[in-house]
Order: structure tokens, then C-alpha cells, then sequence
């Protein structure tokens, strides 16, 4: 009862974790200003302008609305909006989605299941793996994000912008991916133990006690 406890705290964990992480993936509120100017916020597949002019922009095109990074409207910009490290951000969160959902169908069918003493520990370790890797994936993304986000030549008047609630969404999702994946991966080793331990005590009761000769 109590394993089956621990795993059903474990799907809930890791459903409330890709709820979060495909929130912080669709969300546009990664980086905000915190006063009104021409740049609005931004998160990772949109970009949100207040009649903003790039200043190497010689045609003086104005910006105003929401557009995907990937419009046509903005590809003039584009090379500045996705640089680098931001595409790497948006790869990584990408990947970290991506697992989580494979490791919460795992997961659901670690909890859900009707003999628990036949599930491995092969299995429930790799679960263990795969949430951890995608908590890895994430965290790579929100630490990438943390610290280039401020970068001065990046989004206008740096020293106005702030964070916004989905870098904080992405932050407890990959918290929640950590906490489910360590406990399923204790879990896993635990079993693991006491399964090697049960099959040392039966080899050596078989050389003590040997069968008696028909």
C-alpha cells in the first residue's frame, strides 16, 4: 500500500511538472517590462512590441502587436530576437517537454499497475532516469535564461525588464521533474537492494542446506 502511495505521489508530482512545463513552453512571459516602452515581453515562440523601431533597422519599420519569432513580418529582426542561446534555451525546453510526457506515461503505468511485485527495477529506475534527465533539460534552459536574459544588447532598455511568471513556472517545473525523479530513483535503488540481498540469502541457504539426496 505504501509503495503504491509513493507512486500515485509520483504521477501527481510529475502531472503537475508537464502541466508546468508545457505552460512555460507556451507562455509569452519569460521577460517583461516592468514600465511601459516600446518592448513588452517576450517568451519562447513570441515576442510582444510597443511600437518599437530596431535601431538597425534603415527602413524605420514599427512593430506593434504580438508576432511568432518565426513570422515573416519579423524576419528583418530576427537574427537579433533568436540569438543563439536563445534558440539553445528554446531546445532544451523543447527536449525537457518532450521527455517529461514519456516519463509521465511511465510513470502512469508504474502507478496504475495492478502487481506491483512484478514491475522491475529496471523499469522504475529508468523512469527515475528520464525524469531526471528531462529536470536536467529544463534546468540547463531556466540557468541558460537566467543568465543571458539580461544581456544589455538583447531586448531594449535591459535595465527596465525583468523576469516575468513563466521563467518562474519553468523554475518549479523543473524543481517538481527533480523531487519526482529522486524519489522514484530511491525507489528504484531500494528495490534493486533488496532484490540482490534476497537472491545472496537464497544461494547461500542453498550451500548450508543442500537437498537431500533421493
Amino acid at each position: 500500500m505504501t509503495t503504491r502511495l509513493i507512486n500515485l505521489s509520483c504521477l501527481a508530482i510529475s502531472f503537475v511538472a508537464f502541466v508546468l512545463n508545457l505552460t512555460a513552453n507556451s507562455s509569452d512571459r519569460w521577460w517583461v517590462a516592468i514600465k511601459r516602452q516600446e518592448f513588452e515581453n517576450v517568451g519562447l515562440w513570441q515576442i510582444c512590441f510597443n511600437h518599437y523601431r530596431h535601431r538597425f533597422d534603415f527602413y524605420g519599420k514599427i512593430y506593434q502587436g504580438c508576432w511568432w519569432v518565426f513570422s515573416p513580418e519579423i524576419y528583418k529582426i530576427f537574427s537579433w530576437i533568436s540569438q543563439p542561446w536563445f534558440r539553445a534555451v528554446q531546445a532544451f525546453c523543447t527536449l525537457s517537454m518532450v521527455s517529461m510526457l514519456f516519463a509521465l506515461l511511465m510513470t502512469a503505468i508504474l502507478a496504475f499497475s495492478r502487481e506491483l511485485g512484478k514491475v522491475s527495477s529496471r523499469y522504475i529506475l529508468s523512469t527515475a532516469l528520464l525524469t531526471l534527465t528531462s529536470g536536467l533539460f529544463m534546468a540547463i534552459a531556466v540557468i541558460t535564461f537566467a543568465v543571458r536574459g539580461k544581456d544589455r544588447d538583447w531586448m531594449p532598455r535591459w535595465q527596465q525588464n525583468w523576469y516575468g511568471w513563466s521563467f518562474s513556472v519553468a523554475v518549479t517545473s523543473c524543481i517538481l521533474q527533480v523531487v519526482s525523479g529522486s524519489i522514484l530513483l530511491f525507489e528504484g535503488a531500494n528495490m534493486k537492494l533488496v532484490k540482490n540481498y534476497m537472491e545472496k540469502m537464497y544461494i547461500q541457504r542453498k550451500r548450508l542446506f543442500p537437498p537431500a539426496p533421493r
